[in-house]
Formats: structure tokens, C-alpha cells, sequence
């Protein structure tokens, strides 16, 4: 019988297309590591982005995520932001060359505005947005490289988060439905 190992990769591992593809080659080589849980992407360095196919944007995604929660709050405008989260995701996709039906920036601006709209001063929805398209998007990218992968959305899988200090927990009474559909 096998192991199961669920491999994290932080916001550097999954800043780029470089860095996607370094985090999915270590997924090819280990039969055991069968769940992933990413983060969104963080800043560029010379690592993840050898050829700088980036540009200038130096911005994590949760910290652009938060600053458009707070300029809703404001009624300011977000057009500039949301361009830039796009852009951001659109270069990921392009580096790696996703099909269309794998692209995740087409729904970004209409996410980004209903989350900016039901958030009313919890800013842990809209900024869980770049965790959430990055890990569709790997899910696509490990696909496309002929590793069977999906998301499942934290709920589904019964991870709730608390309203005391956003401690996140999982009932544990659901661990065999979750054990199910991971295994699917």
C-alpha cells in the first residue's frame, strides 16, 4: 500500500509558469504525492521567473486581492487593480500554454467584483479568490501534462473556518467522504 503525501506549494512555487512547472515535475516524480494545496501567486524572483516573463508587477495576488477589498469599502475604483490580476493570471496561462478551456483569467474581473460585493467588511472571501483560481489552474496545467487532477473546493470538502480568529477546522465526522472523493 502506498503513502498518500499532500504536498503545499507556497506562493513562490506557483508564482509563474516556471514555477509551475517545477512544482508539476515534482508531482510527475512521486507516485504518493497525490494532493496539492497551493497558495496564490506570490512575487516573481530570478527563480521562478528566470526569463522575467512577468514584467514589473512585483505584487502577491492575496496582497491585490486585499487592496481591492479595501478600495470597495471606499467605492473607489478597481479597474486597475482587476486589470492587473488578469494580467497576472493571463501570463501564468500563456507560459504554459492552457488550452482556452483550462484558463481561469477570462472570470476574474466578474469574480473579483461579486466577492467585492459580498465581502461588507470580511475581506477573507476575495482574497481566498487567488488560492482558489491558482489551484483550477494548476489542476488544468497537471491535466494538460497527463496528470489526472481536479480541484475540490475546501468546502466540498468540508473545511469550514470559524468565526472565532478565522481558525480553520474540519469535521471530523466527514473524513470518510472526504477520503472517498479524493480517491476518485
Amino acid at each position: 500500500m502506498s503513502n498518500l503525501i499532500v504536498a503545499k506549494f507556497g506562493g513562490t512555487s506557483m508564482a509563474s509558469g516556471h514555477a509551475f512547472a517545477a512544482s508539476a515535475r515534482r508531482m510527475e516524480r512521486n507516485d504518493d504525492m497525490r494532493i496539492a494545496v497551493v497558495s496564490a501567486p506570490g512575487k516573481m524572483n530570478g527563480r521562478n521567473d528566470p526569463g522575467g516573463a512577468c514584467g514589473p508587477d512585483q505584487v502577491k495576488v492575496t496582497d491585490r486581492l486585499l487592496q481591492i477589498a479595501q478600495k470597495a469599502r471606499r467605492n473607489e475604483p478597481l479597474e486597475e487593480d482587476i486589470c492587473a490580476l488578469e494580467r497576472r493570471f493571463r501570463t501564468i496561462e500563456d507560459s504554459i500554454s492552457l488550452p482556452e478551456e483550462g484558463r481561469v483569467s477570462g472570470g476574474v474581473r466578474d469574480l473579483v467584483r461579486q466577492r467585492a460585493r459580498m465581502s461588507e467588511g470580511d475581506d477573507a472571501p476575495l482574497a481566498a479568490l487567488g488560492e482558489e483560481l491558482n489551484a483550477r489552474l494548476f489542476a488544468a496545467y497537471l491535466n494538460m501534462r497527463h496528470i489526472r487532477a481536479s480541484y475540490l473546493d475546501p468546502r466540498d470538502a468540508s473545511f469550514t473556518v470559524s468565526e472565532e480568529g478565522g481558525r480553520v477546522f474540519v469535521d471530523e465526522s466527514r473524513y470518510p467522504e472526504i477520503h472517498a472523493r479524493v480517491q476518485r
